[in-house]
């Protein structure tokens, strides 16, 4: 009797342990340029690598939301977490697609920008920290231009309510 009830008291764990076990996590990490939900991306906050004397030139990163940190962000869904890392790429919606310049291609966003154009129809302001904390300089509808003392400073942008 005795055998059988401690035989049945490892049965019962072994069955508790599995179902208490949690399941196998995934993570995936996601490189991108584009967060932006405007059609064809239109309406846009634009961020450009680099200029050629005031104008952007070739790879950019764009948003028509705030982005709490030019890093990027992590999202988690069940058991699965995806990490989206911001870059600048090239892409049509660029303010310079024809210049043929591919410097910054799949570097990161933070502290990497060096010009903006903001296309979306709310104002976005570009921080020198995460977070929207630090100096900051403020882009309107239709502004564009040089960060300025923001020049591979920039760690978080916030569009105006």
């Amino acid at each position: 009797m005795k055998k059988g009830f401690l035989g049945a008291i490892a049965g019962t764990a072994a069955i508790a342990s599995t179902l208490l076990m949690p399941g196998t996590a995934s993570a995936a990490t996601v490189y991108t340029s584009d967060q932006c939900s405007s059609n064809q991306n239109i309406g846009c906050f634009v961020l450009e690598y680099t200029v050629s004397d005031s104008w952007g030139t070739g790879v950019c990163f764009v948003t028509n939301k705030s982005e709490y940190n030019h890093t990027g962000r992590s999202v988690t869904s069940g058991a699965t977490q995806t990490t989206y890392r911001y870059i600048f790429e090239r892409r049509n919606w660029c303010a310079s697609i024809g210049s043929g310049d591919m410097n910054g291609h799949g570097q990161a966003l933070r502290n990497n920008a060096a010009w903006a154009q903001n296309r979306d129809t709310r104002a976005h302001t570009v921080y020198y920290s995460p977070g929207y904390y630090g100096a900051a300089k403020t882009y309107a509808v239709d502004q564009y231009g040089l960060l300025g003392s923001l020049r591979n400073d920039n760690a978080s942008s916030k569009r105006s309510s």
